[in-house]
């Protein structure tokens, strides 16, 4: 997988409407991160090294990657 396809990829994971940094998207039924880029990069970092699907919920995800949430 190329590096521009792993970034596709993370871009497709991060915005499928389970993280916004948007206060007024945040519905109860996503999480509100501090800013989307360090979403993408988080997920294509683990598609890069293999880990992509190793978190039981998105909150584990994000907390393995330090991006803080509410």
């Amino acid at each position: 997988m190329t590096w521009a396809e792993i970034m596709n990829r993370a871009r497709e994971l991060a915005h499928s409407g389970t993280f916004t940094d948007d206060p007024r998207k945040a519905d109860g039924t996503t999480y509100l991160v501090e800013d989307m880029d360090l979403v993408v990069k988080a997920f294509a970092g683990d598609i890069e090294e293999g880990r992509l699907g190793t978190y039981a919920e998105p909150a584990e995800f994000l907390d393995r990657h330090s991006i803080e949430w509410k």
